[in-house]
């Protein structure tokens, strides 16, 4: 039995930092002439906030475009509401996650402006969830895809993008102060943006450790 004085693993808030490798390069159909097309495989370093189900994170890279140094720019926050499918035994529970999500990611082209990757996007999605829990121990093992709607900055070129995200985390009580989360995250977007410039592809993975506070 769980100790009732103490509340549950995943009612938790954390503050973090996550390093993954990241490839982000122009999908077949991009219009833009190849020396213009944004290619770059570089760390993405990222801080994060996570409370239970809500993760808020920023990150920045850098790299070469043209001999001169680049930078790409994310916003991310998503949250995700579990509802249950199977309880089994030990604590052990199947969900289905319905995810809100919403991202902005900017990386610098040329220097004219209107080569810029500069895309926000805001979208539904949902997966499969499975959960272990016990008093000082909880591991979450999520996968889940999301429709985006996407649009770049202020001008009148739209379309989508789809994502699929993949994240393993454990939670630990008492290890490092009131407790700390750590685990692996991959996700992969692609773009498909009316006049073909935007359309481009990401994919990054790599761990993330949080600290509650």
């Amino acid at each position: 039995m769980f100790d009732e004085t103490e509340p549950p693993l995943d009612d938790f808030r954390s503050l973090g930092v996550s390093g993954a490798l990241q490839s982000f390069e122009p999908r077949s159909g991009n219009s833009l002439a190849d020396s213009a097309k944004i290619r770059f495989k570089t760390p993405l370093w990222m801080a994060e906030y996570r409370q239970s189900g809500l993760r808020i994170a920023i990150g920045f890279s850098s790299y070469k475009f043209d001999n001169d140094s680049r930078s790409e720019f994310t916003l991310a926050a998503e949250t995700v509401t579990d509802l249950p499918l199977l309880t089994g035994s030990s604590g052990a529970n199947f969900f289905l996650p319905v995810v809100f999500s919403t991202n902005f990611v900017q990386a610098t082209g040329a220097t004219n402006s209107t080569k810029d990757f500069n895309l926000a996007d805001i979208g539904v999605g949902a997966g499969l969830k499975f959960k272990q829990a016990s008093r000082d121990f909880e591991i979450q093992l999520t996968g889940f895809g999301v429709l985006y709607y996407s649009t770049e900055g202020f001008s009148i070129e739209s379309g989508s993008s789809t994502a699929v995200v993949g994240e393993v985390q454990v939670l630990l009580r008492e290890i490092i102060g009131e407790g700390m989360i750590a685990g692996y995250r991959i996700e992969s977007e692609n773009w498909s943006i009316s006049g073909g410039a935007m359309n481009y592809s990401r994919l990054f993975h790599g761990p993330f450790i949080g600290i509650f506070f």
